[in-house]
């Protein structure tokens, strides 16, 4: 399974953007950062179940007999019981990859609302239009900025990107039941089947290793976006405590 997301701070993170851009901010950050929390539990849910529905067949089973009873069906009745099996573990996969990519605009909320974008004329956007794109593009040059564009720019979050976005508005991007002879590691398994995409070509790849590698890669970055806004908060807050108290 992967890694559990280190918790975020949800009611000190909540405070500081309280007493630095009031009530409103607080509530809304609190609430993205729980829909976060929240696609976390999904993210399990999805990883177990299709485990569940295919791990005993392909873990107990070798690739010869994998072959002809699941990809040539020589046997009907375990052909179609087999692939209804993959059928659902496919839309558990598709799910976790979907929340896995919903997670990019949580994280953009987070940040707009934790950063006040909306004080900001240059910051500022339609609640509607909200992206990790439209944040990165808008914050200050720094670390934050630097650690948002590395989640952008990452090639396995490009690949995850991709797949949900061809899958939700094209064609599905399916995983059959796959027998690779030449792969020592993992000879057998569901594998997501090479697709292009805006022009760029993504490879096949093993199922279950590929939302591992997606999960784990995106909570590395979402770590380190986490650990640098907590850190920007507590300098803004400083900067606060500086000013002048204000004349009545």
């Amino acid at each position: 399974m992967p890694r559990k997301i280190p918790p975020w701070d949800l009611i000190a993170l909540r405070d500081e953007v309280k007493r630095s851009h009031g009530e409103d901010m607080a509530r809304k950050t609190y609430q993205c950062i729980q829909s976060l929390a929240i696609r976390q539990d999904y993210m399990k849910y999805h990883y177990w179940e299709a485990k569940r529905l295919l791990s005993d067949t392909l873990s107990t089973t070798d690739s010869l007999t994998i072959a002809a009873e699941y990809i040539f069906g020589v046997t009907p009745e375990k052909y179609y019981a087999f692939h209804q099996k993959r059928m659902q573990a496919e839309a558990n996969l598709l799910a976790l990859l979907q929340c896995v990519h919903a997670s990019y605009d949580h994280l953009g909320h987070v940040l707009y609302f934790a950063l006040n974008f909306d004080a900001n004329p240059n910051q500022r956007t339609d609640e509607h239009r909200i992206s990790i794109h439209h944040v990165s593009s808008k914050l200050p040059a720094g670390p934050l900025k630097g650690a948002v564009n590395s989640l952008i720019a990452d090639k396995t979050m490009k690949h995850v990107a991709a797949l949900v976005n061809k899958s939700k508005h094209r064609n599905i991007v399916h995983t059959p039941v796959a027998v690779d002879c030449t792969d020592d590691k993992q000879p057998h398994g569901l594998r997501f089947t090479r697709f292009q995409y805006k022009g760029e070509l993504y490879k096949d790849e093993w199922a279950i290793p590929f939302v591992n590698t997606a999960f784990d890669t995106f909570l590395t970055h979402m770590t380190c976006i986490r650990i640098l806004l907590h850190e920007q908060l507590e300098i803004q807050h400083l900067c606060l405590l500086r000013l002048p108290a204000p004349s009545h």
